[in-house]
């Protein structure tokens, strides 16, 4: 028992030894003389400089050494007596590990950045991509001239499509500059629809019946029909009575259809229309077929269609109603574009 008594005084002297203090994260730690010699092992282990996260890591698993036991000198001292080294080891880990985390936000903030920046990038080159094909396809030169009344379309739709283009400055004065000629080309065909609008009423009047709803569409000649190979022009449309028709009185399709550099012409009447049977007002579905017995021989590229009134089965008589037929493309009023 005395013998134990003599031990604690003696230990509580070494324990109690002289010591220093050390800094970590702005604060000052007070460590004794048996802390002092870990932390300065431990000191001499920090891989500095380091990558960041590798330093916190280190400090991290002292933190967890300075809750064991340590041998100093003869003796294994109790995790008692290193408060002061766990301290200034939860202070060097935090200091450690928050450099690791501003490294981190820092990298990160840096891929931001330049995923931002590429992003740009590519956002800009596909505007300018995107740019160069609507100016391409606005077709500026024909503008320019004014020849019809669309020519500046494809500008109004670039202006559209990238209102801040490289070219916008450029399609907007082509734009004013073609205004007045487009306005000339505008009030034109106005008065030229005017015009027809006028001259069919008068057609209309004269032939006693109205002219609506022409379609056309090309068919096989040798289906069913005579023994010569080729197309013919399969014509209908509805006839309306202005008043009432006189018997006899037939309507006549003559189309004039552009074969390759041969202009081919051709007259058909539909077979006993009886428009006589007609109250004013009523309507009837009238058929014909140019080239039904001399086809044409390859595809027209535009075929004029004339609509006449005949009697009989005279070849001649007055216009009632014209058209294109364009195949492919369809119907359009008036005769064919030169």
């Amino acid at each position: 028992m005395r013998r134990t008594l003599l031990l604690a005084p003696l230990l509580g002297a070494l324990a109690c030894g002289g010591g220093t203090q050390v800094q970590a994260r702005g604060a000052a730690f007070a460590l004794s003389s048996k802390e002092i010699g870990l932390a300065t092992e431990y000191e001499r282990g920090d891989p500095r400089p380091a990558d960041a996260q590798e330093r916190c890591d280190y400090w991290t698993k002292r933190r967890e050494d300075a809750n064991g036991n340590h041998v100093i000198g003869l003796f294994s001292w109790p995790p008692s007596y290193f408060e002061g080294l766990r301290a200034w080891t939860e202070a060097k880990k935090g200091e450690a590990c928050d450099a690791a985390k501003a490294d981190a936000d820092a990298k990160a903030a840096k891929l931001n950045e330049e995923a931002r920046v590429a992003a740009l990038e590519e956002a800009r080159r596909e505007h300018e991509t995107r740019d160069e094909r609507a100016w391409a396809a606005a077709k500026a030169s024909e503008c320019a001239m004014a020849a019809t009344e669309g020519a500046c379309d494809g500008l109004t739709a670039y202006l559209a499509i990238v209102p801040n283009g490289q070219h916008a400055s450029e399609a907007a004065t082509a734009l004013q500059l073609a205004r007045p000629k487009l306005l000339e080309l505008r009030q034109r065909r106005e008065e030229g629809d005017r015009q027809r609008a006028v001259e069919a009423v008068r057609l209309e009047e004269a032939a006693g019946f109205r002219v609506s709803n022409p379609r056309a569409v090309l068919d096989d000649a040798s289906e069913g029909g005579p023994t010569s190979p080729g197309r013919y022009l399969k014509v209908a449309f509805d006839v309306t009575a202005v008043r009432a028709i006189a018997r006899g009185v037939t309507p006549i399709v003559r189309a004039a259809c552009q074969v390759e550099d041969k202009r081919m012409v051709d007259v058909d009447a539909a077979l006993d229309p009886h428009l006589y049977e007609l109250a004013p007002g009523d309507t009837k579905e009238i058929d014909a077929a140019p080239y039904l017995k001399k086809s044409l021989l390859a595809l027209p590229s535009r075929c004029d269609v004339v609509i006449l009134k005949a009697t009989g089965l005279e070849a001649t008589g007055s216009i009632v109603h014209s058209f294109c037929f364009v195949p492919g493309q369809g119907i359009g009023e008036g005769g064919c574009a030169p």
